[in-house]
């Protein structure tokens, strides 16, 4: 700042909406075109100054994009002072745009498949029904019962497949001798063989979400704390720049307002210093 308790000699009137007069573009194109234009400055956020996601998400981001329109007028007075960043606070609407659609993707990610549990819930009856008519067997010296001790009861999906294919490969072998002697069907068997290879598949698919899980977690909550940062020095800035009219909040809420007494004690003591580099609540 070249001086901290410079005033502006003509502040500006408390700013209004903006009304979009051109066709506004495509959602897709437009969310792209922001994810790369700050896919370098969410890269070099260090993994060690990660925020923890403390404020709802979505609602930041409306919370932006309903005050970008009263922001904007500002850029001009900010752009008087130095030691407003005001380039990275001209990227904050591309990083809200960007932060709703990594969040968009954390949310999808974490949806399990519809059909996973229906296809696990078949396979386990099938193999419990399999079993009670297969220790029957044993009992009668059809079958050996060392064999049926493989097979679990449990119910993770590795272990459903990997049984349901054991017992089916089991019925299939011994089949000569176990025709007309159990209720047991080689269809069911056929079934549970298709089932096993059903399930596994959804297996790897699930380790392979997990793993990109991670990867959308770690992009999104990167994308967010440039957006918190971002967001606590344009509030800074307008803070600055509209000391004297004392309507900072009006133009940008704070993402946490309403959050506690806490928060609101905090509030009334924010207003220390008129710098930039001062105590205003973030």
């Amino acid at each position: 700042m070249n001086d901290a308790n410079e005033k502006l000699t003509s502040p500006p009137a408390l700013p209004v909406p903006i009304r979009r007069t051109e066709r506004p573009a495509d959602d897709h194109v437009e969310v792209h075109a922001a994810l790369v234009r700050i896919e370098r400055d969410v890269a070099a956020v260090a993994a060690a100054d990660v925020l923890p996601v403390s404020v709802d998400i979505l609602a930041a981001v409306m919370t932006l994009l309903a005050a970008w329109p009263r922001l904007v007028p500002l850029f001009d007075a900010m752009a008087r002072n130095r030691d407003i960043d005001l380039a990275r606070i001209r990227a904050l609407r591309d990083v809200a745009l960007a932060l709703a659609s990594r969040q968009s993707d954390y949310v999808a990610s974490l949806r399990p498949s519809p059909l996973a549990p229906v296809l696990v819930e078949r396979g386990i009856a099938i193999r419990a029904r399999a079993l009670v008519d297969l220790d029957a067997l044993a009992r009668h010296g059809l079958i050996d019962a060392t064999v049926l001790r493989s097979f679990g009861k449990t119910t993770g999906y590795k272990k459903v497949a990997q049984d349901l294919l054991g017992i089916s490969n089991l019925v299939h072998e011994q089949w000569h001798r176990l025709q007309g002697k159990t209720l047991i069907t080689l269809e069911e068997m056929d079934e549970a063989a298709t089932l096993s290879t059903s399930i596994l598949e959804i297996a790897a698919m699930r380790e392979s979400a997990t793993r990109r899980t991670s990867d959308i977690t770690t992009y999104r909550d990167k994308t967010y704390t440039l957006f918190v940062r971002t967001y606590e020095q344009a509030r800074r800035a307008v803070t600055f720049v509209r000391w004297d009219e004392g309507d900072a909040d009006r133009i940008l809420p704070s993402l946490y307002a309403g959050r506690g007494k806490r928060r609101r004690a905090s509030a009334r003591t924010s207003r220390v210093d008129p710098s930039i580099g001062g105590d205003a609540e973030v």
